[in-house]
């Protein structure tokens, strides 16, 4: 016979996925056309931001506070940057596809997912943060219901998640979020 606690079952919302994109030849573009500046001096630090959206986003993280915390470092560097070196069409052209995760082309179960495809940081800082909110769930989904502490974990990562996918409005104007 099961008990109730063995028969609760945590939902957590999916990650949205995206394609690899190159960040080094339009940084050092940018770089050069708008700071007249050789952009030898920030190879290390492109391939970083690189490598760490390839790590945290192209690849699925880990159910792991490791995970939130290389999407959640990876979106502090896309905001540090946005003064200086802002993703657009007209700035740093990069063109960000990120997949729906909810809308699906050919029914709920289909693995072909609507995208959304466009030279815009407002678009890649939205899903990074999406994404830290849905890993948040996914972790809280995992834990352990029969223990305290477990209990507690799960509390604490749906209450942030919640938080996370609530809040993402007071980041983004409704005509940024409706344009994605």
């Amino acid at each position: 016979r099961t008990t109730m606690a063995s028969e609760r079952v945590m939902l957590a919302p999916p990650l949205k996925r995206t394609d690899k994109v190159s960040l080094k030849q339009p940084l050092r573009n940018f770089i050069y056309s708008t700071y007249g500046q050789d952009a030898d001096a920030y190879t290390e630090a492109i391939a970083e931001l690189e490598s760490a959206r390839e790590s945290f986003c192209v690849r699925t993280p880990d159910k792991h506070e490791s995970g939130v915390d290389g999407l959640t470092k990876y979106y502090d560097q896309l905001v540090a940057l946005e003064g200086k070196l802002p993703f657009g069409e007209n700035q740093v052209n990069v063109r960000f596809t990120w997949y729906d995760c909810f809308n699906k082309k050919d029914g709920f179960f289909s693995s072909s997912a609507v995208k959304a495809s466009m030279s815009n940081g407002a678009l890649e800082r939205l899903c990074v943060l999406y994404n830290i909110a849905a890993l948040q769930g996914a972790i809280a989904s995992i834990q352990n219901l029969e223990t305290d502490v477990g209990l507690k974990l799960a509390c604490k990562y749906y209450g942030v998640s919640v938080f996370g996918v609530n809040d993402l409005g007071n980041f983004f104007s409704k005509r940024d979020m409706l344009s994605m």
